[in-house]
This record gives C-alpha cells, sequence and structure tokens, in this order.
C-alpha cells in the first residue's frame, strides 16, 4: 500500500511546500526581495534533510557502530551542519547572487539581452538563451549540426553524449497539449526563479540521494546475494554489499542517465507538469522528505513514483489543465506493466535453470538429505532414551562404566550433536547444506551409539585393549591385535 499511499503523500507536500512560497512571496510585489529573506531557511531545512539522509542511511553503518550513531544523534549533527551552512548562505553566497541577478536582469527584473539565463522570461518554458529568444532564431545549433567528416573516436563520443545534447524542451513548441499546459502556468518574476534556481541545486540533492540509496540497492542487491552465496556456500539472511558491488551499480546509474536518461527527464520534467525552479524545489524537497520519512520506518517507497506524484501536486495549484493526465495514465500503466514484464522474465530465466534437462536431481537430494537427518536425530532419541532411563543409578553411582561424569558427558553430547542434525535441515537455520554434512552428522550417531553400547563395552571387558583400534597410530596398530568388529573412530566430542 506504501507504493500508492507515498506518491499521493508527496503529492500534497509539494503543493503545500509551493502554495505557501507562492502565497508569501511569489505573488507579492516586492517578490525580489522577498526571496532573499526565504532563502536562508531553505537553504537551512534542505541542508538539515541532505545531512540526516547521509548520517542515517551511510555514515551510520560505515563510520559507527548502529549503537553509538543514533537518529537523535544524526538530527543534531545534521543541523549543526545546517546552521553553518546557512551562515556562509547568509553572508557569502546571497551576496554573489544578488551580484549575479544584477548582471543578468535590470532593475525592473527584465532580462538582459545577450546574457544567458536558465529560463525564457518570455514564456519560461524553454531552457533556452535569451539571445535565441530575442532574436527568434530557427536555425539548427550547434549541437544539431553534423561535421562532415567524424573520426572513429568523435563517433564514439558523440553517440556517448547524445543524450546530454538532447533538446528536452523542442516538445513543447511541436506538441499543442504540452504547449498549452506550459503557455497556460502562471508566471512569476524572472529574477526570484533565477534565485530560487541555486536553491534547487540543494533540493535536488536530496532526491540524488533519496534515488541513488533504493535504485543503487535494486541492483546492488541481487549481485550481493550471488557473490554472498558463491564465497560462503549458503543463503545468509543478511548480506553486506562489498564496495565494489555498490560501485558497479552507482556507476550503471549514472551511465544510464547520460546516454538514456533525457527520455525520462523529457517525460518528468516537460511533459508531466510545467516546472520552473520554484515549482522543481517544492517538488524535489517534498519527494526527499517523504522518502526520508518512509526509510525510517522500513516502507518501501519508489523515487520515480514519488517524484511523479510531486509534480502533479504542483501541477494542481495550476488547475486541472496543469497536469497532463494522459502523460500520467501511460505512467501509471507502465508502472503497473512492469510488474508483470519482469516477474514474468524472471520466472522464464529462473525455470529455464530449475526444469533444464539436464539439470541435478534437486527434488532427490533434498529427499536424501532429509530421511539421512531424521534417520540421525531418531538415533540420537534412542541413544537419549536410553541414557534418561539409566540416570538414577549413574547418579548413586551403582554402574561401573557410566558414572555420573561420563553421563553428564554423554547427555551433553547427545544435545549438541542432535540440535545440530536437526538444524542442517532446518530452513530458518541453513538455506544450503554439503552432503558430506548430512553424512557427518549420521557418522556422529552412529559411532557415539557403538562405542557406548553394551555390546562394545563388553568387548572391551572380555578383549582388553580392543578399544585401541580405534587409535590411528600404526605403532599400536601393528603391536595389538584387532578383534572384529573393529569400532567406529568416535566423533561424538562434546562442542
Amino acid at each position: 500500500m506504501s507504493w500508492f499511499i507515498a506518491p499521493v503523500l508527496t503529492g500534497l507536500v509539494s503543493a503545500t511546500i509551493f502554495f505557501v512560497v507562492r502565497t508569501t512571496v511569489l505573488r507579492r510585489k516586492n517578490a525580489y526581495a522577498l526571496s532573499f529573506w526565504t532563502l536562508p531557511p531553505f537553504v537551512l531545512i534542505t541542508t538539515w534533510v541532505n545531512m540526516y539522509f547521509v548520517f542515517t542511511k551511510g555514515a551510520k553503518k560505515t563510520l559507527s557502530s548502529s549503537s553509538d550513531w543514533t537518529d537523535s544523534k544524526a538530527a543534531w549533527v545534521s543541523a549543526v551542519i545546517a546552521a553553518g551552512v546557512t551562515i556562509l548562505c547568509i553572508f557569502v553566497a546571497l551576496p554573489l547572487l544578488r551580484r549575479m541577478a544584477s548582471n543578468h536582469f535590470d532593475s525592473e527584473g527584465n532580462a538582459i539581452q545577450g546574457m544567458p539565463t536558465a529560463f525564457s522570461p518570455q514564456t519560461a518554458s524553454e531552457m533556452r538563451t535569451l539571445d535565441e529568444i530575442a532574436a527568434g532564431s530557427n536555425q539548427v545549433s550547434p549541437v544539431d549540426a553534423e561535421p562532415a567528416q567524424l573520426t572513429r573516436w568523435q563517433k564514439f563520443s558523440k553517440a556517448a553524449t547524445h543524450g546530454m545534447d538532447v533538446d528536452i524542451h523542442k516538445i513543447v513548441k511541436t506538441d499543442d497539449k504540452i504547449h498549452e499546459i506550459h503557455e497556460s502556468a502562471e508566471l512569476f518574476e524572472p529574477r526570484v526563479e533565477y534565485a530560487f534556481s541555486y536553491l534547487q541545486v540543494f533540493s535536488a540533492i536530496c532526491v540524488i540521494f533519496a534515488h541513488g540509496a533504493g535504485e543503487v540497492g535494486y541492483m546492488a542487491g541481487p549481485l550481493a546475494t550471488i557473490w554472498d552465496v558463491y564465497k560462503k556456500g549458503q543463503l545468509s539472511k543478511n548480506v553486506q554489499p562489498p564496495i565494489w558491488v555498490i560501485l558497479i551499480g552507482a556507476i550503471g546509474l549514472v551511465i544510464g542517465l547520460a546516454t538514456y536518461g533525457y527520455n525520462v527527464t523529457r517525460a518528468m520534467g516537460v511533459k508531466l507538469a510545467k516546472l520552473t525552479p520554484t515549482r522543481g524545489f517544492a517538488a524535489e524537497l517534498a519527494t526527499a522528505f517523504v522518502i526520508m520519512i518512509a526509510s525510517q520506518y522500513g516502507l518501501p517507497t519508489s523515487s520515480s513514483q514519488c517524484i511523479t506524484g510531486a509534480i502533479i501536486g504542483v501541477g494542481i495549484l495550476e488547475g486541472s489543465k496543469g497536469v497532463n493526465w494522459t502523460q500520467f495514465l501511460k505512467q501509471f500503466a507502465s508502472w503497473v506493466a512492469t510488474l508483470f514484464v519482469i516477474g514474468l522474465a524472471v520466472a522464464a530465466v529462473f525455470a529455464q535453470g530449475i526444469y533444464t534437462p539436464s539439470k541435478i536431481q534437486g527434488k532427490e537430494v533434498t529427499m536424501y538429505e532429509d530421511r539421512v537427518t531424521n534417520l540421525t536425530t531418531q538415533v540420537y532419541k534412542d541413544f537419549n532414551s536410553s541414557l534418561q532411563s539409566y540416570r538414577p543409578v549413574a547418579a548413586q553411582g551403582l554402574l561401573v562404566n557410566l558414572p555420573n561424569t561420563t553421563w553428564n558427558d554423554l547427555n551433553a553430547t547427545v544435545a549438541v550433536n542432535a540440535n545440530a542434525a536437526k538444524n542442517l535441515i532446518d530452513p530458518k537455520k541453513t538455506q544450503s547444506v554439503a552432503v558430506e554434512s548430512i553424512l557427518d552428522a549420521l557418522y556422529k550417531s552412529l559411532s557415539l551409539v557403538q562405542n557406548n553400547s553394551v555390546f562394545t563395552l563388553g568387548q572391551s571387558t572380555v578383549f582388553p585393549g580392543a578399544d585401541i583400534c580405534i587409535d590411528p597410530s600404526t605403532t599400536n596398530l601393528t603391536t595389538v591385535a584387532c578383534t572384529s568388529p573393529k569400532l567406529l573412530p568416535s566423533f561424538a566430542v562434546k562442542t
């Protein structure tokens, strides 16, 4: 249920954040001046969320034991760091930001032509430079220009970086529905959006932490489990992935984003709703906040679903036409389809290994192990029943070959070995067991019975020195005649 509740909750949080920012700052006449007063509190909150994520999801597991590095400690350490960053923001970042804004915009808030900015002040729907907007240029950008001759390395580099060169906002001009959503969205003072574009970097870092913590884990988990089984020969309940496994997942995530991520970026950031720095900040901060809360309670969430809910929450504040519901239905259908497609694909691959004609007879091996282990435990039960029947006389010292100390040792040995044999086929204790371990357990039980049976004790009485046959020493074997039957070596040692 959390996968359905989390996007709704994220949408409510993002809508609340953007509503507060829009009411208290964006719709005010002195919005630009107010933005510099609101940036420090937002920096404080965003930095705290970032650092809390780091300390609770990463540093807690690597820098200290979980008992020493508590969540409360992570909270106040994050607060101290956030306060320090906020002080730097007030005395260093804000003056620089104000100076850069004055270089990009005049006193009326109009963009200065010739200065690149992060958005178009005319439509706020395309990430193009102001020179292109002012000139109304339709000529092909240098990125789209195809050189006459490319070297092999240039071709490879162009193919590898293709995703970073795609203009994801081009669809705003070619798709009427998306164009209408972007054109009908409320516009705010460009200088305020410019200021929030730097704050959005902090909120984006929040989402990166949340996304990386989840997505890298999804990739590293199966590989780490396979590696752990290969190294230990059994399936452990908890697996600590090696750092190289995490690096493989992280590198794969980055490569995927660089090469093909523009499709997801275009779908989420352009097609679904109109996003500007203020709207993006609200959506990203809400996503990080909800995922952080869910992770503390161990609830499964998807960062993709949460950010989708956050974007819809921001878009709904523009009215029913602020969200591309057709695009949302496509994304929702893809979520549902992914579960079935991936599930069937994994089942097909797994079935290939399970039902292949040349497979090892797994069922027969399991049945063999279970029956041998059951036989072993039954031997221990019978031995224990006989042993318990002699408890009173052994305690009184009436049995020469079974004094009280020997009885206690045998009783402890039976308890330890019987429990170990039982655990061999208990899936809660052992997921995989070697066949030799099953046979060793049976061998111990038979050895215990034989070396402590009435027959063996009587043999030692009638043939003194018969137990020396158990000794593997070559000298003893050559000097002492081993009377049949030869005894099994005793493995029933108390542990």
